[in-house]
Order: structure tokens, then sequence, then C-alpha cells
């Protein structure tokens, strides 16, 4: 790079690439294990509730093979008086202006198919309007870990 020796940086800026939530669609074929909802009723809850949100996960796996993170996506229920209108991005339904989030770990976890993964994610709301996503995830079967805190208000956006 006109003669300038980046080396130094190759940890800050590995750092910074996997803390970036990746947004686009993605082939419903990467995902190894059926889908874990989590599901928030505002109507219901209090700003406090949505400070700091714990999604604990349980993954049962079916299909060997990496694990580099986990796929985020929502549905929402507009319920109205008459009728309540469902809003979904996920993978399966047709496409909106939200896409899917991908959020990766720092080190890719194998696991076998019959094998679980569980951890948690743990959205912080900081003081840039968004959350910083903690997640930690194991394979229950040999222990194996891995972490990531990720950074929702630096998004890298893939689609085209």
């Amino acid at each position: 790079f006109y003669g300038i020796d980046l080396s130094g940086l190759r940890s800050a800026a590995l750092d910074e690439y996997f803390r970036q939530p990746i947004v686009d669609t993605f082939d419903l074929r990467m995902l190894v294990a059926r889908t874990v909802k989590y599901t928030v009723n505002f109507l219901l809850a209090k700003d406090d509730d949505l400070r700091r949100i714990e999604i604990p996960f349980v993954f049962h796996i079916q299909q060997s093979g990496l694990i580099h993170g986990l796929a985020f996506w929502f549905d929402v229920a507009f319920v109205g008086s008459v009728v309540t209108i469902w809003l979904s991005t996920a993978p399966t339904e047709p496409l909106t202006h939200w896409y899917q989030v991908r959020c990766l770990f720092q080190t890719p976890l194998f696991a076998r198919e019959g094998e679980t993964l569980s951890g948690n994610v743990l959205l912080i709301a900081n003081k840039r309007q968004s959350y910083d996503i903690h997640i930690t995830a194991v394979v229950d079967q040999t222990g194996f870990a891995s972490s990531n805190v990720l950074d929702l208000k630096n998004l890298y956006f893939r689609y085209a």
C-alpha cells in the first residue's frame, strides 16, 4: 500500500471487521439448525426491559459443519381493532428493506449433527441510540466455545 507497512494494524482491523453485524440476505441452506424464537410484547414491556435484553438459546444441530455466527430477523404483528397485519423479515418471506442480520463469532465452531449449541445473546442499550451485542456460544458436547461483541450501530451492508 504505497510502500507503507500496515501489518501493525491487522489485529485492530480484524477486531473492527468482526464487530460489524452483516446486513444482507442469505441462502437458507447455510443454517445448521431450526430457528429459536424470542418474543417481546411491546404493549407490556417497560423502558428498562428494552435497555438490557437477554436471549438464551439452545440450537439442535441438524447438519454437521462450521458455525460462523448467528442469523437474526424479526416478525412483528400490528394489532388493529379489526385486523392484525404481520410483517416478517425472515429469509423465507418476501424481501423487505430491513433484510436479515448475521453476527459472526470471533472463531467459528464445529458441531456435528445431533449436538447442541447453547449460549446467550445480550443486547445492551448504548448512548448511540443502539445496542452493543454480546454473544457467547458453546458446543455442549465438546465444550468448544466462541464469543463476540458487536456494535449494532456499525453495520456492514452487503446487499445488492
